[in-house]
């Protein structure tokens, strides 16, 4: 095998050095750099996390948080809580030399190809200095530089007479003659923009170049997936593209032809959430969209100096492997020792909050709050509610409630009326989800909205908390379920999800995904293509929230995904067995991921609701001994936990699926009577019926399926007629006291 690998890379590197002569373009990313003492900006996040905060954690812990964020999520919290002093960490990508990737694309420059990089340090530039080369005109880092390229590209008929040897700097540079934030200042922007796409006169430059020139990838993983990847994926080409994909030690694996690489996607995006390897998936998207392709696994550096320096009598640079990526800088290192304790525990809690590690993340506001005061209390007491409200849901109701209600008046008192609108978002929206009290939602939201209004435009985070406000009230419309509320909620929420796209908020995307693939759902009424349109919006808000490792967001919508399967094996009872396998998989694959969120038990409530769908599934269109096994368990936890709505529909797929056991079918209606006689009587609970339309249709279905059944199960006639009748009048009691509540 080793030898057919030689053979082809002996192939692969004469093709190279023809196309460097035909003129070709390289793509390269951090790991060229890595072998120079670059930080990856694993190792970045790792770096300012534990200074930041003051090493207040463990060793595994700041792993594990370097390894969970993307490195805009770190810089954006730091910047947020500490100003933009924190952005001086980046210094820490300057003061390096080149190594031979560097020396390498200077010659493919000097030949006239072009490189681009999402790097922002400057080795490229120094290495062509060393070969005396002036590249100085021929950089292209700002926007302004890509505009006039774009210009460039309209006088030129023929791609063979595009002037060459040109640096494409896609993030930004480190402009070493500037003093301050500003050597650093066309990388932040850049940094700030990943997940917006690329301003457009980059897109049309780079896809120039994808569609009429061969390419070569290098240290470069194809994980930006709202900013260069689209494009890649996106841009169909008849030209060659040879990829490196970093793998330790010499190539020694070589993937082409569209049906493996196809095979290799499959596999991957088969696997259980968090096992996948994203990578792997997106590199391959990118292939098969290219007539012809090669991937090659390995060091592309020892590459490059063993087998492509030589033939183009590059001088040899002694290889090694990268080294251990220390930052010492004195200036930034020194900064970092003032920051106050009650900082320090705010960022560690929102980048475990961001890792949805809910238990970390209240520990670490627990002590902020303790620590702070004033608005520093408050911020603290909001971040708590958020905790409470969003990782454990109506079982901590009374927490989330709370410190949401103390943040907001402490705010309020203080005139910090954005902060306070913020807290208003985010108890409409637990009272909408957890509480299921629209009415109340809406009067919350839409004063929030009042407020954010005025002052929507004034930049990204007051923008950001704009969007997340008309999303919710999207929502809060898909609750209200009538036509024109549904679609206002799409218009509210395709709104939404452009905003949060500009500014590549992933997790919010997600969000507005999922609310859009809800009001489909809906608005399906047995429309098998609006169904289809559903799983379309859920399955991208699923990749989104998968890939940042947001397990509870991936929840939804494998439960949601599970719910469309459902609808689709009524309404194509051709394709029954393939249907049924899959909403069955994506509940079971739900049950699977709440297991995956920890340190911590799985939050009770999601675990019960997958456990009572897969339990559905299996009374309509399978196996009953499976389904009451799942719903056993499930009607036992509802009558521990006094939840007496979820409890009845339980008891209702129960009896559904003991049909045939009339003694055990009269016992369930038993208690399905006793539950709403009680509800008949507790004025709290008839509130929660007013409030959450929902649960008056459910009693409706229920009782009404009740007396029903009582011809069937009660002897003798004239017993079951009264029985029958008495039921029946529970019901519209329980309407005429939902009328009478105010």
């Amino acid at each position: 095998m080793d030898s057919e690998i030689d053979r082809v890379m002996e192939a692969f590197v004469a093709k190279l050095i023809e196309a460097l002569g035909r003129r070709m373009v390289f793509f390269v990313g951090a790991g060229i750099s890595i072998p120079s003492g670059v930080p990856s900006f694993r190792a970045l996040n790792e770096w300012v996390t534990r200074l930041t905060t003051g090493s207040q954690s463990g060793d595994e812990e700041y792993k594990f948080l370097s390894e969970s964020l993307r490195p805009e999520v770190v810089l954006q919290i730091l910047e947020e809580e500490l100003g933009s002093k924190v952005l001086t960490c980046l210094e820490a990508f300057i003061g390096h030399s080149p190594n031979p990737n560097h020396f390498f694309l200077v010659e493919a420059l000097r030949r006239g190809n072009w490189v681009f990089t999402t790097n922002g340090d400057d080795l490229i530039e120094q290495a062509c200095e060393l070969r005396g080369i002036d590249i100085k005109n021929r950089v292209c880092h700002t926007d302004s530089h890509f505009e006039q390229f774009e210009e460039l590209l309209k006088s030129i008929s023929n791609p063979q007479n595009m002037p060459g040897g040109y640096l494409f700097k896609l993030h930004g540079s480190v402009e070493k003659d500037k003093e301050g934030d500003e050597r650093f200042w066309t990388f932040l922007l850049t940094l700030h923009q990943v997940g917006r796409g690329l301003k457009e006169a980059k897109e049309k430059v780079l896809k120039y170049f994808l569609q009429n020139f061969d390419f070569c990838f290098m240290g470069y993983s194809g994980l930006d997936d709202f900013s260069i990847y689209p494009l890649l994926r996106d841009t169909d080409s008849e030209r060659f593209i040879f990829w490196f994909r970093y793998a330790k030690g010499p190539i020694g694996e070589i993937t082409w032809g569209n049906e493996r690489l196809q095979s290799e996607k499959e596999v991957e995006k088969g696997r259980a959430l968090g096992k996948k390897i994203w990578e792997t998936v997106n590199v391959n998207d990118i292939l098969l969209r290219r007539k012809t392709s090669f991937k090659f696994v390995g060091d592309s550096s020892e590459f490059v100096q063993n087998r492509l320096c030589p033939p183009l009598e590059i001088g040899k640079c002694a290889y090694s492997e990268s080294p251990k990526q220390e930052m010492s800088h004195d200036e930034f290192s020194e900064w970092s020792k003032g920051i106050k304790e009650y900082k320090r525990n705010l960022i560690l809690g929102r980048l475990w909050e961001a890792c949805w590690h809910r238990d970390e993340a209240i520990r670490f506001f627990e002590d902020a709050e303790k620590l702070g005061e004033g608005i520093e209390k408050a911020k603290a007491k909001q971040m708590l509610a958020r905790v409470y409200d969003r990782q454990y849901g109506k079982a901590k109701a009374e927490d989330a409630t709370r410190y949401y209600g103390e943040a907001f008046n402490i705010f309020k008192d203080a005139g910090a009326s954005f902060e306070a609108a913020l807290v208003k978002v985010d108890l409409a929206n637990f009272k909408r989800r957890a509480l299921q009290r629209f009415t109340e939602a809406k009067r919350d939201i839409e004063e929030a909205k009042l407020l954010l209004e005025p002052i929507k435009e004034s930049g990204k985070e007051y923008e950001l908390a704009y969007a997340r406000c008309i999303n919710i009230l999207g929502l809060v419309h898909f609750g209200l379920k009538t036509k024109n509320d549904l679609a206002m909620g799409r218009i509210l929420c395709k709104e939404s999800k452009d905003i949060k796209e500009k500014y590549g908020d992933v997790d919010g995307v997600a969000e507005s995904e999922n609310v859009i693939g809800l009001i489909s759902r809906e608005e399906a009424k047995g429309n098998v293509e609006l169904i289809k349109e559903a799983i379309k919006h859920f399955e991208t808000a699923l990749a989104c929230r998968e890939k940042i490792g947001n397990y509870r967001g991936c929840g939804q919508h494998l439960r949601n995904l599970g719910l469309c399967y459902t609808d689709l094996v009524e309404l194509l009872p051709d394709e029954k067995k393939e249907y049924f396998k899959l909403a069955k998989e994506y509940y079971e694959r739900g049950i699977d991921n709440w297991y995956m969120i920890k340190p911590g038990e799985p939050p009770i409530e999601e675990l019960l609701e997958f456990r009572f769908r897969l339990g559905e599934l299996h009374v309509k269109y399978g196996d009953k001994k499976e389904a009451i096994k799942q719903l056993q368990l499930v009607e036992q936890k509802r009558r521990e936990l006094g939840d007496w709505h979820n409890r009845a529909r339980c008891l209702h797929l129960l009896r559904e699926a003991h049909e045939g056991d009339e003694q055990r079918e009269r016992a369930i209606s038993r208690d399905i009577v006793s539950i709403y006689e009680d509800v008949l009587r507790d004025e709290n609970k008839l509130k929660e019926m007013k409030e959450a339309k929902i649960k008056l249709q459910n009693a409706e279905e229920i009782l009404g399926k009740t007396a029903e059944l009582a011809w069937e199960l009660v002897y003798p006639p004239e017993v079951a007629e009264d029985e029958a009748k008495f039921v029946k009048e529970l019901l519209e009691h329980l309407k005429k006291r939902i009328r009478e509540i105010k």
